[in-house]
């Protein structure tokens, strides 16, 4: 993905970073000047609630002024029934699009098999916010939500 990204985006002042989140917080290195923006997908969700609210709180301290930190990443529905209803909408939006794109193999499975993983450890929205809160960001908020999937973030 990386090799992808580079390829992309060179024409870009980019800085590409390959470290585990548990990497970033134990030496809490300087890896290069503050930054305008940091952006996560679908990668956050692996945490607990406290590791999320201490790399938020280390990504808070490497913004620049100004600077913004979006997380596209899956969300905790805050009741049983929502989360029933959400994994139903997105098992429809799966079939539905591999109808549209002709592909056979199917992958209707995989919202089933995303909530039985014990390395998923996804938060609801609000504990994710108010952690966001938390550490000094401002502007905090959920850009877009479809399900169990959101966009969210703060401004430094």
């Amino acid at each position: 993905m990386l090799k992808n990204a580079r390829e992309r985006l060179k024409s870009y002042n980019m800085h590409f970073i390959l470290r585990t989140f548990q990497e970033l917080l134990k030496n809490d290195e300087v890896l290069y000047d503050d930054f305008d923006l940091v952006v996560s997908s679908l990668a956050i969700h692996h945490l607990h609630l406290e590791e999320k609210r201490s790399l938020f709180e280390y990504i808070h301290n490497h913004l620049q002024t100004g600077g913004y930190f979006l997380n596209v990443d899956t969300v905790k529905a805050p009741t049983k029934e929502l989360e029933s209803w959400y994994r139903i909408f997105w098992s429809e939006w799966i079939r539905e699009n591999q109808e549209k794109l002709n592909i056979t193999e199917r992958f209707d499975h995989i919202p089933e098999e995303y909530k039985n993983n014990p390395d998923n450890h996804p938060d609801t929205l609000k504990k994710q916010l108010d952690a966001l809160k938390s550490v000094g960001f401002r502007q905090v908020d959920c850009y877009y939500k479809y399900g169990i999937f959101a966009m969210f973030g703060g401004r430094r």
